[in-house]
């Protein structure tokens, strides 16, 4: 679509923490995580805490690298441009890739 650099390449991921710095808290080595960052198509990635989210013990590397740019799109079409405040809810129809974007009604 013509949204993103192709260089480098990669834009989310998952994998394995390596080590952290000393200011780093709720990740420690050895954690399972996925995150989104430019160049992830690596075999190391250096990248800030916050790019992070532990991943659950159920779900795969492989299913996780997949999650972050579509769940990102989903939050912010729902929270920022739909403005769904909690107690609200809405239902998304035949909403299944993340390639095209998708009329959100609330």
């Amino acid at each position: 679509m013509g949204v993103l650099d192709p260089q480098p390449l990669g834009l989310e991921g998952a994998g394995i923490v390596e080590d952290v710095g000393s200011e780093v808290t709720g990740l420690q080595k050895g954690d399972r995580v996925f995150f989104m960052e430019n160049g992830s198509l690596a075999t190391s990635v250096k990248l800030s805490a916050s790019s992070c989210i532990k991943l659950p013990l159920d779900l795969s590397f492989e299913e996780a690298a997949t999650m972050p740019c579509v769940y990102s799109t989903a939050i912010h079409c729902l929270m920022d441009l739909g403005r769904l405040r909690e107690g609200e809810s809405v239902l998304i129809h035949s909403a299944c890739g993340g390639e095209t974007p998708f009329p959100v009604t609330l």
